[in-house]
Order: structure tokens, then C-alpha cells, then sequence
């Protein structure tokens, strides 16, 4: 008779009879198989590799934590195989001005920003398995958290509401050409202490 094996992790699945008093093989691998895709990780240096696409193999992607290091010299595509759910934590630690994507073939592509972002694929298509509303921010945020080309519009798509911010605001984290207003410029108008003056009419102040 003949195995079978599992779609994600590749776990063999033993036909009836077979494997007669020489079971330990099989499930042993299965064990080490298992223990791996709950725990293990995947180091991938993209020093000197040619840009392009480069398919992840089983042993690459079965561990739940996939580490990308080194130089990139050219645009990278690491991709998973159709059909292959799961979910990972790939970190991108690499240097150099190209991108770094991850994908799934068949399907679509992310580019990974720079730290560790969490991944979510149903086999068809992968998604950021994390979203954060920025209602629920509260604290501080520091310095370049809101990079100046991360919001395009104030009161529109991608915005903060003033109304969820409390105490205060550090200078820079609301970069002047980040947010437009609806009214007058709408510019960020940052200025030492005192009463707000200066700038125009709609300006959002920022007082330090």
C-alpha cells in the first residue's frame, strides 16, 4: 500500500497495513515534522542572490518564523506554493534600496517593511494577519511612526481624528506635508510654547 501526505506540512499518512512493526520511522518524522512547524525557524540570507523569484521549499516554509538577513542587491520575490495555508512570522532584517516581497504563486504579493510582520495565507491568497484601528492607540507615538508619505489626506483615507488623541504630542510626529485639512491650508504649524500664532487659517498647531 501507499502513503499519503498532508497539504501544508507534509505529514505522511500511512496506508492501512502498511509500516507492520516498523511504525517508529513515519511517526517519528512526523513528530520532528510537527514540532517544527510550531516552533522552528527558517534563516534565508538574500546576500548575492540575483533578484527575481525564488520558490520557498517545504523545509523552508514549514517553520512558523521565517528570517530574512544580509545585503539585497535586487528586487526579491520569496514565494510559497498554491494551496499551502498556514501562517508566519517573517521578519525582514535585510539592507540595501530594493524591495523584499513575499507571496504565494498563483496568487498576490506583499512587500515586507522592515522589521517582523505577521502573515496569513487560505491557500490561495496571503494577508497581514494584523490590522490596528487608530482609535485603539493610546500612549505616546513616537518620532517617524508617521512618516511624512503614510498619510496622503487629513479626514479622509488612512487619517487620525484629533478627537481620540490625548495629552500631547512630541514635534515631528505629525510632519508638516503629512496632513491637509479641508479648511484653509491645513498645514501642521509647529511652534515653541505661547499661544498659537503664525501660519494660516485651517492650521493644526503644534505647541512644544
Amino acid at each position: 500500500m501507499t502513503s499519503t501526505f498532508t497539504p501544508n506540512k507534509n505529514l505522511e499518512e500511512p496506508a492501512a497495513g502498511d509500516y507492520v512493526n516498523a511504525w517508529a520511522p513515519p511517526i517519528n518524522a512526523n513528530f520532528t515534522a510537527i514540532d517544527t512547524s510550531l516552533g522552528g525557524a527558517t534563516p534565508i540570507s538574500v546576500t548575492g542572490v540575483p533578484a527575481g523569484t525564488i520558490s520557498l521549499t517545504l523545509t523552508q516554509y514549514r517553520p512558523p518564523n521565517i528570517e530574512f538577513t544580509g545585503t539585497i542587491s535586487g528586487n526579491l520575490n520569496y514565494q510559497i506554493p498554491t494551496g499551502i495555508g498556514g501562517i508566519w512570522t517573517v521578519s525582514n532584517a535585510t539592507t540595501g534600496a530594493f524591495t523584499l516581497s513575499f507571496s504565494i504563486a498563483a496568487g498576490n504579493s506583499l512587500v515586507l517593511p522592515a522589521g517582523r510582520t505577521l502573515i496569513v495565507s487560505d491557500g490561495s491568497n496571503i494577508a497581514l494577519a494584523q490590522t490596528l484601528a487608530f482609535s485603539l492607540l493610546n500612549g505616546l507615538i513616537a518620532p517617524s511612526q508617521v512618516p511624512i508619505g503614510a498619510v496622503t489626506q487629513y479626514e479622509s483615507s488612512f487619517s487620525i481624528a484629533f478627537t481620540q488623541l490625548t495629552g500631547q504630542a512630541t514635534t515631528a510626529q505629525l510632519p508638516a506635508t503629512a496632513y491637509r485639512g479641508t479648511l484653509g491650508s491645513g498645514n501642521v504649524t509647529v511652534q515653541a510654547g505661547g499661544s498659537p500664532s503664525g501660519g494660516s487659517s485651517g492650521d493644526l498647531f503644534l505647541i512644544y
